[in-house]
C-alpha cells in the first residue's frame, strides 16, 4: 500500500507549468487549479489566507462568490492530484501545503547554487525569472502584481547567490556568465569575464564581452559602460592588468545612505517644494535597490550612515536649481557633487541619473534595467507643474485646497496619461478625503474610482509600493478586506525597507483584525527607529488602541502632535477605557475644537454628529472592535459634556 506521507509533487514553474508525482503527470486540468497550485508552491511558507487566494483568482467577483469558487477549486484540485497525495490542508481561514509535500524546480536551482554549483539551465539562459509562470493566464491585476513581485524576488536571490559565487566560488566564470544571462547589462559580471579571459590570454574573448556589453547598453538604454569598465578594457588592450584587479567587487552588505531634508533659503519658495518632491521620489526609488539601506533623516532618529546625500534648492533666473553633494561620513570627504538645472523638464531622467551617480560614487553596480525603469513614465514640465501644485495644495489641509488639488492632479493626468505618480496622488486624495473633512463619511463612488486610479498606477509601475498601498486602502474602505489584505502583502513584499510602507501595512493589519502582524510591523518600525515623524506616532496610537494597549495609545498620541485631526479622539477613547474620565474629557475637547473649526458635514457640528463621523471613518473589520471604539468615544464625549455643564 502506498505511504501517502512519502509522496511529493514535483512542480515546474519556469516555462511550461507542470506537476508530477513520480513519473505521472498530475497537472490540474482546470485553469483555477493550476493557478492555485502555482500560488501555493511559490508562497514563502507554503500557506496563504483563503481570502487572499480568492481575491487574487477572482478579483472582479464578489467576496462570497469568490470564496465559493475557491472551495470548488480546492475540491477539484484534490481530485486532480489523486488519492496517493495528501499534502493539501484547508481550514476556514488558511490553505496550506504540508512540509515536504511539494518540490519545485526553483528549489532545485537554489539548492545547487547553495552547494557552489551553477545549474546548466541558468548558465545557458534557460531559467529566466521572466519565465516564471509565463504559461499561465493572469486572472487580474492583484495576481499580476503578486507575480511581478515573485519574479523580482527570484531575480534578487539568484543575483545575490551568483554574485557570491563570482567572488568566492570555484565556478566563478560560469557564475559570471549566468549573471549576464539574467541581466546583459550587469557590468560587475562583464568585468569579471573580461578579466578572466585576459588572464587566460584570450584577449579576443575579453574584447567580445566588452563589445556585447557596449552594444546592449547603447541599444537598450542609450548608455555607455561605466568608467571603471572602460578603464579595465583599456588595460586589457595594452596588456596591463593585475590578477587582483579584474573586477570591482560590490560590498557584502547594503550601503547606509542618509538623506537629510532639503536645505533651502529662508523664503521657502517653489524651488524648495520641487526639491522636496524630488527628494521623496529619489528615496522611494533608491529603496528598491538592495544595494542601498536608505535612511530618511526626516523620519528616523538614528541618522548615522556611511554616506550622506544633501540636497540644496535655489531659484535661479526663473528655473529651479538643485545642488547635490555626497559625502563620506567617516572623513567628510566629498565623493560627488553636481548641479541639476531644469529638473522639472527631465524629472525621471534626473532621478535615475542621480541614483546612478550616487551608486558609482559608493562603488556600487546598480542594475541598468532597474535604472531604466526609473526613467519610464517621466512627466513633462507642464504635467509636473500641475502635480507640484496639487501636492502643495494638499499640505494646506483645507476643503477648498483639497478640491483644487484634485483638479490639479486630473489636469496632470490629462496632459500625460502615462505618469503613474499623478494617479497615485489622486487615489490618495480620495482615500483620505473624509479624514481631512470632518463630517464627511467615506464615499463608495469616490473610493471605487480611487481603486481604479491605483490600478492604473500599478499597471504603469508594478514596483511602486505607494500605488499598491493606495489600492489596499481603497479596497479596505470599501469593505473588501480580502483584496485589501492581498494588496498590503504585495506592497510590503515590494518594498519592505520603506518606513511608510511598513507602518501603513501595520495599520492596515490592525484595521483588518490581524493584530499579531500589526504589532510585529509596528515593533519593527520602532526598532528601526522609523518613528521620528509625528504623523507616524498617530499610526502607532491607533494600532495600540485596537490591540488593547490603551496606555500605549495615550503615550503614542502624545508624540503625534496636531497633524492628524482624529488622534485626540483615539486618545480620549483610550483614556476612557482606563477610567481616567478627566483626561478623556480633555482629549475629547481638543478633538471637538479642531473638528468644529474644519467642519464640512451637513448641519451644525454637534457632539452627536462628531461621534457619528468619528465612529464611521475607519475600516475596522471586527464588529466587536467597532462597537468598543464607538462606546469608548461616547464615554469620553459624555465626560466632556459633563465637565462643560459644571
Amino acid at each position: 500500500m502506498t505511504d501517502r506521507r512519502k509522496m511529493y509533487i514535483n512542480v515546474t514553474t519556469l516555462g511550461e507549468f507542470r506537476a508530477k508525482i513520480g513519473g505521472r503527470d498530475v497537472t490540474p486540468a482546470s485553469e483555477a487549479g493550476r493557478l492555485l497550485l502555482a500560488i501555493m508552491t511559490l508562497s514563502p511558507e507554503r500557506r496563504e489566507n483563503r481570502g487572499r487566494l480568492a481575491a487574487m483568482l477572482w478579483e472582479d467577483t464578489g467576496e462570497q462568490q469568490a470564496r465559493a469558487r475557491l472551495r470548488q477549486a480546492l475540491y477539484t484540485l484534490r481530485s486532480d492530484l489523486g488519492p496517493d497525495w495528501d499534502g493539501l490542508a484547508a481550514s476556514r481561514t488558511v490553505v496550506a501545503l504540508a512540509p515536504g509535500s511539494i518540490r519545485s524546480d526553483i528549489e532545485a536551482l537554489e539548492a545547487e547554487l547553495a552547494e557552489g554549483d551553477v545549474p546548466d539551465t541558468i548558465f545557458l539562459g534557460d531559467a529566466s525569472p521572466s519565465s516564471l509562470l509565463e504559461a499561465l493566464p493572469e486572472p487580474g491585476r492583484l495576481y499580476a502584481s503578486w507575480l511581478a513581485i515573485r519574479r523580482q524576488a527570484l531575480e534578487n536571490r539568484l543575483r545575490e547567490r551568483l554574485t557570491a559565487l563570482v567572488r568566492e566560488g570555484d565556478a566563478h566564470e560560469k557564475a559570471a556568465r549566468a549573471l549576464l544571462n539574467l541581466d546583459p547589462s550587469d557590468e560587475f559580471a562583464a568585468r569579471h569575464l573580461i578579466g578572466h579571459h585576459a588572464h587566460e590570454g584570450d584577449t579576443g574573448r575579453a574584447l567580445k564581452v566588452y563589445s556585447d556589453l557596449w552594444d546592449h547598453l547603447d541599444d537598450v538604454y542609450g548608455m555607455e559602460p561605466s568608467q571603471t569598465t572602460q578603464d579595465l578594457i583599456a588595460a586589457v588592450k595594452i596588456g596591463k592588468i593585475a590578477p587582483t584587479a579584474t573586477a570591482q567587487l560590490p560590498p557584502a552588505a547594503p550601503v547606509r545612505l542618509v538623506i537629510p531634508p532639503v536645505a533651502a533659503p529662508a523664503a521657502y519658495d517653489e524651488a524648495g517644494q520641487l526639491a522636496e518632491l524630488f527628494r521623496a521620489e529619489l528615496i522611494g526609488r533608491l529603496c528598491r535597490f538592495r544595494e542601498f539601506d536608505v535612511l530618511d533623516a526626516a523620519l528616523v532618529d538614528d541618522v548615522t550612515g556611511a554616506y550622506r546625500l544633501q540636497l540644496a534648492a535655489a531659484w535661479v533666473a526663473g528655473r529651479a536649481r538643485l545642488r547635490l553633494t555626497l559625502t563620506r561620513t567617516r572623513d567628510g570627504r566629498v565623493l560627488w557633487s553636481d548641479d541639476r538645472k531644469d529638473i522639472a523638464e527631465h524629472w525621471s531622467e534626473r532621478i535615475a541619473s542621480v541614483a546612478d551617480s550616487v551608486a558609482a560614487a559608493c562603488s556600487l553596480n546598480l542594475s541598468r534595467a532597474r535604472l531604466a525603469d526609473i526613467r519610464r513614465s517621466g512627466p513633462t514640465e507642464r504635467t509636473l507643474d500641475h502635480w507640484l501644485l496639487g501636492q502643495t495644495l494638499l499640505d494646506e489641509f483645507r476643503p477648498k485646497s483639497w478640491d483644487e488639488a484634485t483638479q490639479a492632479f486630473r489636469r496632470a493626468i490629462a496632459l500625460d496619461p502615462d505618469f503613474s505618480g499623478a494617479y497615485s496622488s489622486l487615489s490618495q486624495v480620495e482615500n483620505i478625503r473624509h479624514l481631512v473633512h470632518p463630517g464627511r463619511l467615506p464615499d463608495p463612488v469616490g473610493l471605487a474610482e480611487s481603486r481604479d486610479l491605483a490600478n492604473r498606477a500599478i499597471a504603469l509601475d508594478p514596483g511602486d509600493s505607494r500605488a499598491l498601498l493606495c489600492r489596499a486602502w481603497a479596497s479596505m474602505l470599501l469593505g473588501d478586506f480580502d483584496r485589501a489584505e492581498s494588496a498590503f502583502a504585495d506592497a510590503y513584499d515590494c518594498n519592505p525597507n520603506d518606513p511608510w510602507t511598513v507602518i501603513s501595512c501595520a495599520l492596515g493589519a490592525a484595521f483588518g483584525g490581524d493584530q499579531v502582524r500589526a504589532d510585529a510591523l509596528a515593533c519593527r518600525a520602532l526598532e528601526e527607529r522609523w518613528t521620528h515623524a509625528p504623523s507616524v506616532w498617530g499610526y502607532h496610537a491607533t494600532i495600540r488602541f485596537l490591540g488593547g494597549d490603551y496606555a500605549g495609545c495615550v503615550a503614542a498620541a502624545g508624540n503625534a502632535g496636531d497633524g492628524i485631526l482624529n488622534i485626540p479622539a483615539w486618545e480620549a477613547a483610550a483614556e476612557f477605557r482606563q477610567g481616567r474620565l478627566d483626561a478623556a474629557a480633555a482629549a475629547w475637547s481638543r478633538f471637538e475644537s479642531a473638528a468644529r473649526k474644519h467642519w464640512a458635514g451637513q448641519g451644525a457640528p454637534t457632539t452627536a454628529r462628531l461621534l457619528d463621523w468619528f465612529g464611521g471613518s475607519f475600516p475596522i473589520r471586527s464588529r466587536q472592535a467597532r462597537h468598543l471604539l464607538r462606546d469608548s468615544a461616547t464615554g469620553a464625549a459624555q465626560a466632556y459634556l459633563h465637565c462643560m455643564q459644571q
